[in-house]
């Protein structure tokens, strides 16, 4: 049936409505931000909670600081080292729900602190420090004055990198100059001469400059702006941070993997010709791409790690995942000094990543269990597909939110399970004989045509697509072994699992730490059974040394493993040689490194470890089975 004519109408003319409601709507918002400024004077008030007993010998330092997330122990490092290095500091608080946190805190601290309204981001407070500063008369006489807020993170060695900045000589110092599109000094911090911010020109900025409270509106008419009207008077602003300062410091040494994939990654983007592969440029061209990105790039975001691992500068707090990982974040904040707790929180912060559910804050009642470490690797995680084997009651495979398989031969499943989540009654072997074996039941994002016709609500999963590997197979990127408790039956389960993966798929052994003789029978004589999966341990690392394996410390013991390769067939080669040589009748000995689970993580130092960001990264890298083995390696090398 052809469309009505209101219909076409209203189809015809849905775009410009659309407009139009966009365009009143920035209307709206311009008039009530021009009554605040100019009418109700609100962008003007402020309440100074104190002032300070001592006039700095340095200069003045405007701190512009916004109360959030775990980042007060970062401001009061810069505060310290600015009064430590004999400025008078104007703290500018912009009012948030911890600010009586914060200003509490700050109260203590011999400098000048200002409660205002959350007008105008930054620049808006820059304004109000600037105009108060004046109209005090503090810098009738002040050698230099500061502009800087917390958008970065000061570690404790960022302390030393600022007091060295502190001792440039040049009339307008920017910690970093940002040449992307066009040039102008970064407002989170710079410093200017007196020789500077007592000309017209500055002054007339600060008088005229309307703040509002977009982003674009702070860079444009305010970074750029002041920049612009600095260097048409003949001014020029030296950047501290210069890529001869990294490459010379001693901290240097090499770059690191992350930061040489990234160098190479936004010079492709950026800089190299179309079509030059990003494995051919080699260690003697990397250089010369960081130099060349320092003169034509944000160098906050493309080396933000960089210079905060070499030289401790400051962090960008709103640096996106595409030009630094979570682990390369973590492992710059434990560079800069921070404490692995503070580290942890930052980087939560900073990626807007869930808080992790460490084991300390779970209920009483002993060590973690399995559940507990499933739950906490599919909330990290959040793998798109996951097969389990030996499903018993569910109680795994419930926690599964995306495409999952349970493979049971003889289910007892006595609970509701997600609409994802579909139980095979078959063995392992059988599952995984058939050709494909995934294909049906990961399409359609896990959810079968017959129940989509019961459960309309299911069309979005139903149209969301499951990945597949370059192959073109479905694979699954978190996989659990908990079947049959015999060495011989895991490794399968671990063949077939492994086949059906991808590099940075992990894979979960459960009952491999055995806390006595009986649990390890093969015979079943305990109530906590382990038989003899333990043994796989020792089996993969003499059959396949490019695994990596973590032992966990849980219930009973977990073994996860990581940087599978679903082309290796060793294990199959050799399967009757491993049965021969492994599968021992009761009863069984226990090596002395399984009962006293020697080098076993506890389930809050697995996750706080960085293993599992290393994971997310090579998923969204494609990463080889090599890279992600290698990474792991270091990381945890490094614990």
């Amino acid at each position: 049936m052809a469309p009505s004519t209101r219909t076409v109408a209203r189809r015809a003319l849905g775009p410009f409505y659309r407009s139009a409601r966009r365009t009143a709507a920035r209307i709206v918002a311009q008039v009530r931000r021009f009554y605040r400024y100019y009418l109700s004077k609100s962008f003007f008030t402020l309440t100074v909670v104190r002032t300070t007993t001592v006039k700095g010998s340095s200069g003045v330092a405007i701190v512009v600081l916004y109360p959030r997330g775990p980042l007060l122990a970062s401001a009061t490092r810069l505060i310290d080292t600015l009064v430590d290095e004999g400025y008078l500091v104007i703290a500018v608080v912009n009012k948030s729900r911890q600010s009586t946190t914060w200003l509490k805190t700050l109260e203590e601290k011999n400098i000048t602190l200002i409660s205002r309204p959350n007008i105008g981001r930054d620049f808006g407070a820059y304004k109000i420090g600037y105009l108060f500063a004046e109209r005090e008369g503090l810098l009738a006489t002040a050698p230099h004055l500061i502009f800087a807020n917390d958008s970065m993170f000061y570690g404790p060695r960022s302390q030393p990198f600022v007091a060295g900045l502190l001792k440039e000589e040049e009339p307008w110092t920017a910690m970093f100059v940002n040449h992307h599109f066009y040039t102008h000094a970064q407002s989170f911090f710079i410093r200017f001469s007196r020789e500077l911010f007592t000309q017209k020109e500055f002054h007339q900025f600060w008088r005229s400059y309307f703040p509002l409270e977009g982003r674009e509106h702070a860079i444009h008419q305010g970074e750029r702006k002041l920049t612009e009207t600095l260097m048409q008077i003949g001014y020029t602003p030296s950047g501290y941070v210069t890529a001869d300062r990294v490459l010379s410091n001693s901290a240097f040494g090499d770059f690191t993997q992350d930061e040489r994939y990234l160098i190479q990654l936004t010079s492709s983007l950026y800089l190299q010709p179309r079509g030059v592969a990003l494995d051919s440029i080699r260690q003697p061209a990397i250089e010369t791409l960081m130099r060349r990105q320092f003169h034509a790039l944000n160098i906050t975001h493309t080396q933000g790690t960089l210079v905060s691992r070499v030289l401790g500068a400051p962090l960008k707090l709103d640096i996106a995942q595409v030009y630094a990982t979570p682990e390369a974040v973590r492992e710059t904040l434990l560079a800069l000094g921070c404490t692995h707790e503070e580290a942890e929180s930052t980087l939560r912060f900073i990626f807007d990543l869930p808080p992790i559910r460490l084991a300390s804050e779970m209920p009483a009642g002993g060590r973690p269990g399995l559940h507990d470490l499933m739950k906490a690797l599919h909330g990290a995680l959040a793998p798109r597909t996951y097969i389990e084997t030996g499903v018993f009651k569910g109680d795994s495979l419930k926690l599964a939110r995306c495409a999952a398989v349970g493979i049971d031969p003889a289910p007892q499943v006595t609970q509701p399970l997600p609409s994802t989540a579909q139980v095979i009654s078959t063995t392992g072997d059988d599952f995984f004989a058939q050709p494909r074996p995934l294909e049906e039941h990961f399409r359609h994002g896990g959810v079968p045509t017959a129940r989509l016709v019961q459960h309309p609500r299911l069309l979005k999963r139903w149209l969301s697509v499951t990945p597949r590997r370059s192959d073109g197979e479905r694979f699954a990127e978190l996989a659990l072994i908990d079947g049959m408790h015999h060495a011989e039956f895991a490794l399968r389960d671990f063949m077939n699992i492994e086949r059906n993966s991808a590099p940075w798929s992990v894979i979960v052994f459960d009952d491999v730490l055995p806390e006595n003789a009986q649990q390890a029978l093969r015979a079943r004589e305990t109530e906590a059974w382990t038989g003899d999966v333990f043994r796989v341990e020792q089996i993969l690392k003499v059959y396949r040394p490019d695994l990596v394996t973590v032992r966990v410390d849980i219930g009973t013991g977990a073994l996860v493993v990581f940087a599978p390769n679903y082309l290796d067939r060793r294990l199959d080669r050799a399967y009757s040689e491993i049965v021969a040589n492994y599968v021992q009748s009761d009863p069984q000995v226990l090596p002395d490194d399984v009962l006293q689970r020697t080098g076993a993580l506890s389930l809050d130092e697995f996750l706080r470890s960085g293993l599992l960001d290393i994971v997310r990264t090579a998923r969204k890298r494609e990463a080889t089975s090599a890279w992600v083995a290698r990474s792991v390696r270091a990381r945890l090398a490094g614990l």
